[in-house]
């Protein structure tokens, strides 16, 4: 019967992870350590040798280990090893059988768990950039060990074994930039099958648990929204025609005043974005350049400038070489358009002169740019 209830968790959870949504999300690698307190709440042990049942009552203790997943959309799949212990406090016989015991005494000894655990979370709340809610199942193995349960006058267990288990759990996480990612939740953890020594005795026991977890990121991209459309500098005004002032008849010829023509406004900077961690030319970004050269050649520019910026997330190491990518590929671009190559300089500014201000780690997507200035 517990087979089966086993096997129908375990299924019921699979179905569960693989129907649920999965929203939009950068996959990445994680891992990290938690710890927390456990609560195993009174339970039973029997000797089948002489019928005694005892009410076993256990205290507050520790509980720690490490994780590794991987994040997939919406879903972390993750394997965690835990350490769980609780002291014994005390053994009450609630069946004496023929045993000839009664009554509550204190007791000594340690009840361990050492858990391996294949885990399944779902964000069910929040965002990839602030707080979210997520639930999770797992199944896997556990090791009970029970060392020294006694009281002052007998001696009950000495033992250990690895059984079938499952656990439930929920969890609050928030990421702190730099890959970092902090969360506190709840745990259920839940045996079976705990009948020790070829079954001389059977033993209950299941946990409750708050913990917090602490986790790096390995890979991925910071989660991103979709970058706008690049905004195209301001197209030259028109020419204005010549005009021309008519003099007033005179008994001499007429003299006509001609007037200078109008100076063409020189055009505004071009502006080219980038997708997060993109140095990719989109068809937009190329029409861009398209104009910057065409602009090169009917304002006789002496040169043009390529600036280079990122945003602030990543680091400035990473970004400061971003940067200097995209303005690279801009310059490409700008020679295939005929501008001369000696004719562009490339100029690197990272993440220090961002369009819009933001604090560190922060995705912008107006500050992933390059800057195409022509000099006169």
């Amino acid at each position: 019967m517990r087979k089966s209830y086993l096997w129908l968790l375990g299924t019921t959870t699979a179905i569960t992870l693989t129907t649920l949504p999965a929203a939009a999300a950068a996959d990445h690698f994680y891992g990290g350590f938690e710890f927390g307190l456990t609560h195993s709440p009174s339970s039973s042990l029997e000797r089948n040798s002489d019928d005694l049942r005892l009410e076993v009552q256990r205290e507050l203790g520790p509980v720690g280990g490490l994780y590794f997943g991987k994040k997939v959309g919406s879903r972390r799949f993750e394997i965690e090893y835990l350490l769980r212990s609780n002291n014994f406090k005390s053994l009450e016989v609630t069946d004496p059988g023929t045993s000839g015991l009664s009554g509550k005494s204190l007791a000594d000894g340690t009840q361990k768990k050492y858990n391996l655990m294949v885990n399944g979370w779902q964000t069910l709340l929040g965002n990839e950039t602030d707080w979210s809610l997520l639930a999770g199942v797992g199944v896997g193995l556990s090791q009970v060990k029970i060392s020294g349960l006694k009281t002052d006058t007998v001696s009950f267990a000495n033992t250990s074994k690895w059984v079938p288990a499952v656990q439930a759990m929920v969890q609050i996480v928030k990421p702190f930039g730099q890959g970092l990612e902090m969360g506190v939740g709840y745990r259920y953890m839940h045996n079976f099958n705990e009948d020790f020594a070829s079954k001389a005795f059977e033993y209950k026991s299941f946990n409750h648990e708050v913990f917090a977890r602490i986790s790096w990121r390995f890979g991925g991209e910071e989660p991103s929204t979709p970058a706008p459309e690049p905004v195209m500098a301001p197209a030259p005004k028109p020419e204005p025609k010549p005009a021309v002032q008519v003099a007033p008849p005179a008994p001499a010829v007429a003299v006509k005043e001609v007037v200078k023509p109008i100076e063409r406004p020189r055009p505004k900077p071009f502006i080219v974005y980038f997708d997060f961690d993109k140095s990719d030319i989109t068809a937009t970004a190329a029409q861009i350049i398209n104009n910057a050269a065409k602009a090169y050649r009917e304002f006789n520019a002496v040169q043009i400038d390529t600036v280079g910026h990122t945003d602030r997330a990543g680091s400035n190491q990473y970004n400061d070489a971003l940067a200097l990518r995209r303005a690279e590929i801009v310059k490409a671009a700008l020679v295939s358009e005929g501008v001369p190559a000696h004719k562009i300089m490339i100029e690197n500014k990272g993440e220090t002169k961002p369009d819009v201000t933001t604090g560190d780690g922060v995705r912008e997507e107006k500050n992933r740019r390059v800057e195409i200035k022509l000099i006169y």
